[in-house]
């Protein structure tokens, strides 16, 4: 029905203003009639990423790059590529690009490009600077350098100078090193085998540090045919019992004294190694009693394997077995150096050993063989969840992992021979299951590491025949015992860095315990590095006191330097973290 304010409009004869009048009840029909007016739309903001692709090497433009986003946190799109097909991060002929971005959130860029590696913006170790966009800032153009592919190559020559086929290369790349880090400071980069002529070669190589480690056998050496021997045959000629160290370039058995190969971008490195054989070292293993069970199987046989530093090459180790007229397994083919032996038995028992050049080692399982042999409980954590954790033995000098078992008892070599034993003979499985977990190593002083439950730490260690001073422990020959006490709750750690009122962008930012230095005492040291927007997050912190520094473009630091380390840690702010605390601390950028 037509309103009788229309009609009598209508009736007035205004018939010529009447669609105007009609217009204007439109505008306000929303009301007239009841029904709410639609809100005005606001535009969305645009967010993107632009910038320029250019080589880190002379700063040229990179044309026809490629350059992926994905959304770090833990939002509704966290870990959502945003490809180039899609929203067209491909660069043009000059190396530029527009990545065009669905919400405001913190970033994270990788680039490449034919000819250069694939890195993330401003990426150091395996940290890089995030791009954090929001709705008043939902733009920024940045300068992403990428580095040309380097190469490192060489020839592997023995003691005659001649072509050493077949032997493995293993690239290590080195982190820049801090104090108590946590993480080892070599991690397995690339391996390679050397060709008929002795060549290999590495390519694609991101800029760092590298070491590079070969192992190899004397064709000659008796080792060489990986076989058992019996006592009937004729004795090991002394000249064939020889075998290589593993050798770091440019010719030395010790990872310490190896030398770095600094690699930038577009850099081809040489690094080629000649191997001097050494005598073969022994370890004698002595065959389980013969009332243990299976122990009159003609298979049994005792296997060994070279234990490296935490992220070091794995050894492969070519033995020659020989039973000797005691009835013992002779293994030969060895060099200086730590080993785990495992007996192959039913309970899959291992010991580590120390061998050294002077003497044979004798490996007598279920016997005092000289070594440590600790047994561990867990306080602190309900039984059924200790199960998941894994209790690691770690030498404080070479930061070396010795031992490992989990708390269940299985040791990383013989779990699996535990199970396979529970199919065969139950009995016997649950057995050894009910025994405390068990550790050999060799006596001396080791730091507990627990790994397998990120939000648990240790918070302190009882020792029985054994010395405890915080998080070390001191292990004689013979057995001993260890408790274990748990807590659960780490912390986390955020905040912004900045520098002269601005944010800092890309420094790196270091949690420093207060303890450090001291015996027994929290050591580990935690790193990031801050996004465009100078902030950082630190997470999994093991509850401590602390002093936190950040300082703008100090990758190149040598924080392995105590005196250098001193001297940033006076600018830097102490920060007390409580079990499961969610912290805040903003801190002034030091500069380099």
């Amino acid at each position: 029905m037509m309103p009788s304010y229309v009609r009598n409009h209508v009736r007035a004869g205004a018939w010529s203003s009447l669609p105007c009048f009609l217009l204007a009840i439109a505008a306000c029909g929303a009301v007239a009639f009841g029904q709410a007016a639609a809100p005005a739309v606001k535009p969305q903001a645009q967010y993107r990423i632009t910038g320029a692709l250019v080589s880190s090497v002379d700063g040229s433009p990179v044309p026809h790059g490629h350059l992926e986003a994905t959304l770090a946190g833990s939002g509704r799109m966290a870990g959502q590529h945003i490809s180039a097909g899609d929203n067209g991060a491909d660069t043009d002929d000059q190396g530029r690009f527009v990545i065009l971005l669905p919400t405001a959130g913190m970033w994270d860029l990788t680039a490449s490009a034919r000819g250069f590696v694939r890195q993330g913006y401003q990426e150091h170790d395996q940290f890089a600077t995030a791009v954090v966009l929001t709705s008043a800032a939902p733009t920024m153009d940045i300068r992403f350098a990428l580095s040309p592919n380097a190469e490192i190559g060489g020839v592997v020559t023995d003691e005659a100078g001649e072509a050493v086929r077949g032997a493995q290369v293993s690239l290590i790349k080195m982190r820049v090193n801090v104090p108590g880090d946590a993480e080892p400071p070599m991690t397995m980069s690339r391996s390679a085998t050397t060709d008929d002529r002795g060549m290999y070669e590495f390519d694609d190589l991101t800029p760092g540090n590298y070491r590079v480690c070969v192992q190899a056998q004397p064709w000659y050496a008796v080792a060489a045919g990986r076989r058992v021997r019996s006592d009937r045959e004729p004795p090991l000629d002394p000249s064939l019992d020889v075998a290589y160290s593993p050798t770091w370039f440019p010719g030395t058995d010790d990872p310490n004294a190896a030398e770095m190969l600094t690699v930038k971008g577009g850099d081809v490195r040489e690094a080629d190694v000649r191997l001097t054989p050494v005598p073969s070292v022994h370890i004698l293993v002595d065959p389980p009693p013969s009332t243990a069970p299976g122990a009159s199987r003609g298979g049994y046989m005792p296997t060994v394997q070279r234990i490296s530093s935490n992220a070091g090459p794995a050894v492969y180790i070519q033995p020659t077995v020989i039973r000797n007229a005691q009835g013992q397994f002779d293994v030969s083919g060895l060099t200086p150096g730590l080993y785990e032996v495992q007996s192959g038995g039913p309970d899959g028992e291992s010991s580590a050993v120390r061998v050294t050049a002077d003497r044979a080692q004798t490996v007598s399982f279920g016997a005092d063989s000289g070594e440590a042999k600790v047994s561990f409980h867990i306080d602190g954590l309900p039984e059924e969840e200790a199960g998941s954790l894994q209790v690691v033995l770690v030498d404080p000098v070479s930061r070396q992992a010795v031992a490992s078992s989990n708390a269940r008892g299985g040791n990383r070599a013989g779990l699996r021979r535990l199970r396979g034993a529970a199919a065969a003979d139950g009995k016997n499985a649950r057995e050894a299951q009910e025994r405390p977990p068990t550790l050999s190593a060799p006596a001396g002083r080791y730091e507990v590491v627990i790994l397998g439950r990120p939000d648990l730490y240790l918070t302190g260690i009882a020792a029985k025949g054994a010395q405890a001073t915080g998080r070390a422990v001191t292990l004689p020959a013979g057995g001993s015992s260890l408790t274990l006490h748990l807590a659960e709750g780490r912390a986390t750690l955020t905040g912004f860095a900045t520098l002269k009122g601005k944010p800092s962008v890309g420094s790196v930012v270091m949690l420093v315990p207060a303890t450090l230095g001291e015996t027994g005492a929290l050591q580990i040291v935690r790193r990031d590095q801050s996004n465009s927007d100078g902030s950082f997050n630190i997470a999994q912190i093991v509850p401590g006191q602390y002093i936190l520094i950040a300082v703008e473009n100090g990758w190149e630091i040598n924080w392995a330097d105590a005196e250098t380390l001193r001297r940033y840690l006076t600018g830097g702010i102490p920060v007390d973290l409580a079990a499961g605390s969610d912290a805040k601390q903003d801190i002034v950028a030091q500069e380099p």
